[in-house]
């Protein structure tokens, strides 16, 4: 074993069946699909979908190109974005740096340390003014667009700025679109076609809701998607995976209600927070982030989990998944008891 790899220190948020709580704490969808959805999903499992290795879904491949409206040949489907970063990292010249809008998705810097990556951090407030770091000598540069952990995002405007400064560097920006959907602002897809080194990361997992299932896609020049497909394993994603994503990608109504229902849990936490007058911060993605004292953190999230709802710690508090309103007035109903309790 590579020495290194065991001074990366990964935490295991799952040692228990989280089935049993309110899921708050990974930014996954918390709504339960309706029974039609999971009728139509059971359905659809056959021997063939249990027993085959996966073929290439030139039909699902085909609806993705026409809600996305770009050509199939740019489209290619993934075990999540994820295993997509992944596969960047591998392909990777060796002696090329890495540059990272921060901070950023944790597994970027884990992929850093295991592939062994000279990663230059870019804070994200001085993104623009900070280009200059970016040069001929770097493979990538990585941006969640909006971000996690910050939940903030950039705008259409700062994003061709980026691409034209590395297009002349003959640098790759690996836009990460994961939580775009809950953003009001559009997928920057339609730049695809005007630069060949942008590349746009999209998963299912998210506004889709299938985190369980390890779904996405990748959306790029066939040059670099043809170096990626060269390194992944033949049959990376399940049959099963695939055919769910199938039958979820032509629910319309699904996806808007869903959609609908976060913004208005977005309404009611904004309420809620200023009425009980908590710190906290808004964003663009589908979580929401609450500031406690230090002394308080580890009471609140032990305090929570007792009545069976999980949160994720961060450094001055917690954050938070948005779920359904219903989700949400529990999530509060437990705030203002702990609150009363500790005399906040």
């Amino acid at each position: 074993m590579k020495k290194y790899l065991k001074k990366i220190n990964r935490i295991n948020y799952y040692y228990f069946d989280r089935s049993k709580y309110l899921r708050l704490d990974a930014n996954e969808r918390t709504i339960f699909f309706s029974k039609k959805i999971l009728n139509k999903i059971k359905n659809s499992i056959t021997s063939s979908v249990l027993q085959s290795y996966p073929s290439t879904p030139h039909q699902l491949i085909k609806k993705i190109s026409k809600i996305e409206q770009v050509p199939s040949k740019y489209i290619h489907v993934a075990p999540g974005a994820d295993s997509i970063i992944k596969y960047l990292f591998e392909t990777t010249d060796e002696k090329k740096k890495i540059g990272i809008i921060y901070p950023t998705y944790r597994m970027v810097e884990v992929y850093g340390k295991i592939y062994q990556k000279k990663l230059v951090k870019i804070k994200e407030k001085n993104v623009l003014s900070s280009l200059k770091k970016i040069n001929k000598n770097f493979s990538f540069f990585y941006i969640a667009n909006p971000n996690q952990p910050s939940g903030d995002q950039l705008r259409e405007k700062q994003i061709i700025k980026i691409l034209k400064y590395l297009k002349k560097k003959r640098v790759m920006l690996i836009l990460d679109e994961a939580y775009i959907d809950f953003s009001k602002q559009k997928s920057m897809i339609n730049l695809i076609k005007n630069f060949n080194n942008l590349m746009i990361i999209k998963t299912f997992s998210k506004s889709t809701g299938i985190a369980g299932l390890r779904f996405g896609y990748f959306i790029t020049n066939p040059i670099l998607a043809s170096a990626i497909n060269s390194v992944r394993p033949i049959a990376d994603i399940s049959s099963f995976s695939i055919k769910v994503a199938e039958i979820l990608i032509n629910e319309k109504k699904e996806w808007k209600k869903y959609l609908k229902q976060i913004q208005l849990s977005k309404k009611y936490v904004f309420t809620q927070c200023k009425h009980l007058k908590i710190r906290f911060k808004e964003t663009h993605a589908n979580f929401f982030y609450i500031y406690l004292i230090q002394s308080k953190i580890n009471k609140l999230i032990n305090f929570l989990k007792t009545h069976k709802i999980l949160v994720r710690k961060v450094a001055h508090g917690i954050r938070v998944s948005y779920g359904s309103s219903i989700q949400m007035k529990y999530f509060f109903d437990k705030i203002k008891i702990f609150l009363q309790k500790e005399k906040i």
